[in-house]
């Protein structure tokens, strides 16, 4: 039977490693804001998905959560989860 996806939302899983070249050089918060929102991070996990956009051009770019990766690089962990978009540039 045909379904309509359209409207729905899905991630998957994707190493840390992959994402942490696309992350900004510096954390745009301050070190409190770091500190506060890394110890709500190892307690509660991620909250929301990492948000990736794929250009047609053959780049991609964190467009959302970015902190996401940032805490998961200082903590170790291997994966996080990632929503895809895709579009003309990225």
């Amino acid at each position: 039977v045909p379904t309509d996806h359209g409207n729905s939302a899905h991630h998957v899983m994707m190493p840390t490693e992959e994402l942490w070249p696309l992350a900004s050089r510096t954390y745009r918060g301050s070190e409190i804001d770091f500190d506060g929102r890394y110890q709500q991070f190892i307690k509660n996990g991620a909250d929301a998905p990492v948000f990736l956009a794929i250009g047609m051009n053959g780049r991609a770019k964190i467009t959302g959560n970015e902190d996401i990766v940032w805490f998961a690089k200082e903590s170790g962990l291997e994966e996080v989860p990632v929503f895809l978009s895709y579009q003309r540039q990225a």
